[in-house]
C-alpha cells in the first residue's frame, strides 16, 4: 500500500482503475463465496447487524467517512463467517486498498448512502432464505457497488 520511487521517497499508493477492478474481483470471490457457504445462523452475525446498525446512526448525523467505515465492517463480518483467520487478515488488507480509492472520491454520501439498506437486505436474505440466496444478492450489490467507485473515477479524472 506504499509505492517507493527511488531518489524520490515513499508515499501511500493511490489506486489505479485497473486496481479498483482487480479489487472488486477479489471482493467478489471472497465474499460471495463465503457467504454462500456460511452457515444459516452463524454468531458473526450479529457483527453484520452491528455495522448497519452503525452505519445508519452516522447517515443521521451526516458523518460519512463514519459510514464508510462502518461498510468496512459489515463487509469484514461477511468474510468473518468463514471462521479463517488468515482469509479475514487478508481480507482486511483488500478493503484497506478500496479505502484508498475512496479517498479519490469527494462525494462521499453519494457513495455510501445506498449500500447501507442493500447490507441490511443482504442480512435480511441470509435469515430468511438462506445463504445462496443472499450470496447471489450481493454478488448484484458488488457489481453495483464497483460501477458507482469506477464512475465517481471517471467523474473525477482517475485512471
Amino acid at each position: 500500500m506504499v509505492t517507493h520511487i527511488p531518489h524520490r521517497g515513499v508515499s501511500v499508493a493511490s489506486p489505479s482503475t485497473a486496481d479498483v477492478v482487480d479489487i472488486y474481483r477479489v471482493r467478489h470471490h471472497v465474499e460471495c463465496s463465503v457467504l454462500e457457504h456460511a452457515p444459516r445462523n452463524h454468531p458473526n452475525a450479529v457483527r453484520m447487524e452491528a455495522a448497519v446498525d452503525a452505519a445508519e446512526k452516522f447517515a443521521a448525523e451526516e458523518n460519512w467517512l463514519e459510514v464508510g467505515t462502518a461498510n468496512m465492517e459489515f463487509h469484514n463480518a461477511v468474510v468473518s463467517l468463514s471462521d479463517s483467520r488468515r482469509l479475514m487478515q487478508s481480507f482486511s488488507n483488500v478493503l484497506a486498498e478500496l479505502r484508498l480509492a475512496f479517498l479519490k472520491v469527494e462525494v462521499l454520501d453519494f457513495l455510501h448512502a445506498p449500500f447501507i439498506g442493500r447490507n441490511q437486505e443482504v442480512i435480511e436474505i441470509y435469515r430468511t432464505d438462506g445463504p445462496a440466496a443472499a450470496a447471489t444478492l450481493l454478488g448484484a450489490y458488488l457489481g453495483d457497488s464497483e460501477r458507482q467507485v469506477l464512475g465517481a473515477y471517471a467523474r473525477a479524472g482517475q485512471d
